[in-house]
C-alpha cells in the first residue's frame, strides 16, 4: 500500500504460499509502522511534554501563554453566551 497518497497499491498476482506469507508479512509491518504513528501523534496532542521541556524561561512562557490564552477564550466565550442568551437562564421570558 502506498502511504503517500492513501491508495491502494494495484493488485499483485501470487503464484505461491511462500509469496502469499511474504506479502501478508509486508503488509503487517506497514500496518504496525502506521500504528506507531498515529500513537506518536495522539500522545503529542493528548499528553503534557514532560517537566524537563517546561525548566528553560522559553518553555515556561509558552505554558504561561498557553494557559492565559485558554482562560480568556473561555471567559469570552462565557461572555457570548451570557449575552445571547439574555443575562438569565429563564427560558419563559417573554422577548421584546
Amino acid at each position: 500500500m502506498d502511504t503517500n497518497n492513501n491508495r491502494p497499491s494495484p493488485i499483485q498476482q501470487l503464484s505461491s504460499l511462500a509469496e502469499l506469507r511474504s506479502r501478508q508479512a509486508e503488509i503487517r509491518s506497514q500496518l504496525k509502522k502506521s500504528e506507531n504513528n498515529m500513537s506518536d501523534i495522539w500522545n503529542d496532542m493528548f499528553h503534557k511534554p514532560s517537566p524537563s521541556t517546561l525548566t528553560s524561561p522559553t518553555g515556561k512562557a509558552i505554558n504561561f501563554l498557553t494557559n492565559s490564552a485558554g482562560i480568556i477564550d473561555g471567559a469570552i466565550l462565557g461572555w457570548k453566551l451570557y449575552r445571547r442568551f439574555g443575562g438569565t437562564m429563564n427560558i419563559f421570558k417573554k422577548k421584546k
